[in-house]
């Protein structure tokens, strides 16, 4: 599992957000607080009907940027698998 964080306003493009735990305290651009969430990131064929189940997933990753590079020769979709809490 990892982290993503994003900013809960999201107001613009230009919000922060990125991969793993933020470096600072609020959104450089708007000052809004951050959400962290837990998951991964999964490969999947396109369905068209956004439900994709981690058991579905091609291949996970940690990185965003690595399984888009990774999707991207393969012509496969991006796509955030959320933890669920037990």
């Amino acid at each position: 599992m990892t982290t993503r964080y994003r900013c809960s306003s999201q107001l613009s493009p230009l919000c922060t957000r990125g991969d793993g735990r933020p470096t600072r305290k609020s959104c450089g651009y708007c000052g809004s607080v951050f959400v962290i969430q837990s998951g991964t990131w999964g490969a999947f064929d396109w369905t068209g009907n956004a439900r994709y189940q981690r058991s579905d997933a091609l291949r996970t990753f940690t990185s965003q940027k690595v399984a888009d590079r990774w999707a991207a020769a393969r012509e496969l979709v991006v796509r955030w698998i959320p933890e669920i809490p037990r």
